[in-house]
């Protein structure tokens, strides 16, 4: 254990001042932390941003498979019979699974991201109307009152299935709080308050 004192004088008027410090504890390992921590905390976000985007994806894919959970319009008569007719089965917001495939984990440089390549066109659609398999999810998101299709929402209620930004938060706070301990022996568990 390395230990250090230093004895500095202080002159002001009149008054001499002696101040001391004596450094107690492992020095070296705490110049290690410090060197090492924007590294530590950079990577342990990007694994906590990971391990909840898995969460959500797990959670969009439930929805879809449960039908959103009895909170979605089923299909107009009208509408499930040509599904039907198609191929298409009964399944709400399922027919060829381009929508489900096309929901994926995106790495970039400000994070990890959960969504829908804006480029991707649904195949199976008719190609003269040119839809992005984008413009089919928001379709279906909000509804539309022109083609008398109801909204029926996915995402917010998946993000919220997951955990939300809490939940976002706190596996966040928890991978920096494991990392801290593995290789530092930190104890202290991170909250997500204490981040503001």
């Amino acid at each position: 254990m390395a230990t250090a004192e230093n004895l500095t004088t202080l002159y002001t008027r009149n008054v001499d001042v002696n101040i001391a410090y004596r450094k107690e504890g492992d020095w070296a390992k705490a110049n290690m932390l410090l060197n090492d921590l924007p590294y530590l905390v950079k990577k342990a976000v990007k694994e906590g941003q990971k391990k909840f985007a898995d969460k959500y994806l797990a959670a969009l894919h439930k929805r879809i498979a449960n039908e959103g959970g009895g909170i979605w319009a089923p299909l107009s008569k009208h509408y499930a019979r040509f599904k039907a007719r198609e191929g298409g089965g009964s399944d709400i917001m399922y027919w060829y699974g381009e929508y489900l495939n096309a929901i994926k984990i995106n790495f970039t440089d400000k994070g990890i991201t959960v969504g829908i390549d804006k480029t991707v066109r649904h195949s199976r659609l008719n190609p003269s109307r040119n839809i992005t398999i984008a413009q089919y999810a928001k379709t279906l998101e909000h509804g539309s009152f022109w083609h008398n299709i109801p909204a029926r929402p996915l995402w917010a209620p998946s993000f919220k299935d997951a955990g939300g930004k809490q939940g976002v938060l706190k596996t966040v706070t928890q991978g920096i709080s494991q990392k801290l301990l593995k290789k530092y022996g930190i104890i202290r568990q991170l909250n997500y308050a204490d981040l503001g």
